[in-house]
């Protein structure tokens, strides 16, 4: 699985990374999902590293949890692994972290927008098929991801040329607080990969 998260998340993010350690073994499966993740910070890298990196990472997963917080909507390099995960293929979805309590910082975070409701799939005049972004009140294609994709998502509905489908009408968001993440992270990410046909 690969976790896409705004770096400022990092405290809560590792929370989610590492409940799989403190939790009895599921016999069935690993115990903790395989995480395929760029851990490092993110502003200080060469971009075109970064681009080539997160690609690399992406190639033999097969889900993208997208773990929420307060500005992860608005981040670029959010939008750009999701945009990947779309091209490899994967199921995605989206888990909200703000109500993990931050040690270093020393309160909850704030919510924040579903990343998912910020980007979509559609099909320009043509028909190709390409992922799209919000921007100043519309939708554009992505400048960071221009590669087709070859298919359209098998858990999106689709449309027909000339319209987009935003990814939150068909990726699941969840509450890792609320909605016992730390047991059911590995169910949520086999239904995505599931719902993708992974």
């Amino acid at each position: 699985m690969f976790y896409s998260f705004h770096y400022a998340d990092v405290n809560r993010v590792n929370q989610v990374r590492q409940s799989g350690k403190i939790r009895p073994i599921d016999s069935e499966r690993v115990k903790t999902v395989q995480d395929r993740s760029l851990w490092e910070r993110k502003k200080s890298i060469n971009e075109e590293y970064l681009r080539r990196a997160i690609a690399k990472n992406i190639v033999g997963t097969s889900a993208t949890c997208v773990l929420t917080g307060e500005h992860t909507w608005e981040r670029r390099w959010c939008r750009f692994e999701i945009a990947r995960s779309l091209l490899n293929g994967n199921g995605v979805f989206a888990v909200r972290i703000d109500h993990l309590y931050c040690i270093g910082q020393r309160c909850y975070g704030a919510p924040g927008p579903n990343p998912l409701d910020y980007m979509a799939v559609g099909r320009d005049n043509q028909g190709r098929i390409y992922v799209y972004e919000y921007l100043d009140g519309g939708w554009y294609k992505m400048s960071t991801m221009a590669k087709q994709l070859m298919r359209w998502p098998k858990w999106l509905q689709p449309v027909p040329p000339g319209y987009v489908r935003q990814l939150s009408s068909g990726a699941p968001i969840y509450d890792y607080e609320s909605q016992n993440g730390s047991r059911l992270l590995l169910y949520w990410a086999n239904q995505a990969a599931k719902a993708a046909g992974r």
